[in-house]
């Protein structure tokens, strides 16, 4: 008998800028993030950080494997968010390291190096922003405690 995994593919909720959010604040926000994880959790597995897609987004580093977490995060300036990667990825949306290092690109930790007080602006006040939940391969699914817990982090960055 072939077991169904659990996935989650839905639209998640809106977000409106108050005022204007930074790459640095982005960093802030996916560290504020990581700290709230592991204290819900009762762990220190938890490591989020900004996803190397275009749209935008947050995804879970702390799985092995294919297993896959994000909210993606569409902003209505589209383009300020631009590639974290730009590189090769491969059919599970992976970086193929050996591409980015040849074609010198950064990698999403090299990156976040660069965006760690970087004030370049990401959106502007008053911007729209659309998020979307995924969870693949064995990921636990979106719970509603999880939503909360970013927009927690979002409101304290948002009121920052």
């Amino acid at each position: 008998m072939n077991q169904t995994i659990p996935e989650t593919y839905t639209n998640g909720y809106d977000l409106k800028s108050n005022r204007v959010i930074t790459k640095k604040d982005f960093i802030i926000l996916c560290n504020l993030l990581t700290t709230e994880f592991n204290n819900y959790y009762s762990t220190n597995i938890y490591k989020l950080q900004h996803e190397p897609i275009t749209e935008g987004g947050i995804v879970f580093k702390n799985f092995t494997g294919d297993v896959y977490k994000t909210m993606r995060i569409y902003i209505a300036q589209f383009g300020k968010y631009g590639w974290i990667n730009p590189g090769v990825m491969d059919e599970n949306h992976h970086a193929m390291m050996d591409e980015v290092h040849r074609r010198g690109w950064f990698t999403p930790a090299q990156r976040a190096g660069e965006w760690k007080d970087n004030n370049d602006i990401l959106c502007d006040k008053g911007v729209k922003m659309s998020t979307y939940l995924k969870s693949f391969r064995g990921a636990p699914v979106w719970t509603l405690h999880e939503l909360k817990i970013f927009e927690k982090c979002f409101t304290a960055l948002r009121a920052g």
